[in-house]
């Protein structure tokens, strides 16, 4: 019965109208938070052995789960402690956020294993600043990146810890600062593939995960080269609250849910840059090729919070949904 109810998880997420008519999988999940999440006895008595895996089941989206469910059961709901993520900023990264993007990262290189990504936790130097300005350090919270390019393809700034929202301008000072981030993660990839088809970089994609305590929301942002180059995208394509509450059912799924869009939303990066990798390896051998060194027009500032330089940016617009 506890185990059937994580099964159902996993196969609401790959076919969700097929098992949402044949189990009320809600109540199952219900059950098994109150009587099993956030204590010591969790992964053995909800997990199965890996020899007992149902066949239909993959590995990989199977451990992906495991994975985000271990972390809300050790750090997020724990029983017997309370969470630690409202404590500050860096124990909100270091117990929900970091977690949460080593479980994508082994996602992706689980399911793709030609493109191998890893995570580095912060704060640590995004290098792909260096192709805008060598002479400016950002310092990211997080950064996923591929394996042997290092090509910077995820880029994580936390706001304040869970529950936080005493500084109303860190918010749109990190939103503003990823965006930055966001810039020179495309220009390093287009740079480093400068013989690639100009049709392709249009299709180019890099990916900004915000964490915020303003309202306790994450959010994903995706950036991409527009109108020949002289213009970039920042569109956010997810959103979703991560609730500390063991009385309701739908957080956990949901944020199993959301990390799961972000994983998909990663191998479509991932893939687009193989893409103009392969052209640039074509056009390499031809006589004469043209650069795209210089493709994005866009040429932004950092912003620098201690000049104050976004001071009462954020009550510019009180109905903004950023």
């Amino acid at each position: 019965m506890v185990l059937c109810s994580v099964d159902v998880v996993l196969d609401w997420m790959i076919f969700p109208k097929t098992f949402m008519m044949q189990f009320n999988w809600k109540r199952m999940w219900r059950n098994w938070i109150f009587h099993f999440m956030g204590t010591p006895l969790c992964r053995s008595l909800v997990f199965p052995p890996q020899s007992h895996y149902p066949s239909l089941f993959y590995s990989s989206e199977f451990h992906f789960i495991q994975s985000i469910v271990d972390t809300f059961s050790k750090s997020i709901l724990c029983k017997d402690k309370p969470t630690r993520i409202q404590e500050s900023e860096t124990e909100y990264s270091h117990y929900a956020l970091w977690p949460f993007l080593e479980s994508i990262a082994s996602f992706v290189s689980a399911t793709n294993t030609d493109n191998i990504t890893h995570f580095r936790t912060g704060e640590t130097d995004l290098k792909s600043v260096s192709t805008i300005k060598s002479d400016i350090k950002y310092n990211a919270d997080g950064v996923l990146y591929l394996d042997g390019s290092h090509l910077e393809l995820l880029l994580l700034e936390v706001s304040q810890a869970h529950g936080h929202s005493v500084d109303k301008h860190k918010h749109v000072y990190d939103h503003l600062k990823g965006a930055y981030g966001c810039i020179a993660m495309l220009n390093k990839i287009i740079t480093t593939y400068k013989y690639g088809s100009r049709e392709l970089v249009q299709n180019l994609r890099v990916l900004f995960l915000h964490a915020s305590g303003r309202d306790d929301c994450l959010r994903l942002w995706i950036m991409r080269p527009s109108l020949n180059g002289t213009v970039v995208k920042f569109e956010r394509v997810l959103k979703e609250e991560l609730v500390i509450d063991r009385t309701r059912v739908s957080p956990i799924t949901n944020i199993i849910q959301f990390l799961y869009k972000v994983k998909l939303h990663y191998d479509v990066a991932v893939s687009a840059l193989n893409e103009l990798k392969n052209s640039d390896d074509q056009n390499s051998m031809k006589k004469n090729k043209d650069s795209l060194v210089g493709f994005l027009s866009p040429a932004p500032f950092k912003p620098n919070r201690k000049n104050n330089q976004c001071a009462g940016i954020a009550i510019l617009d009180p109905t903004s949904e950023l």
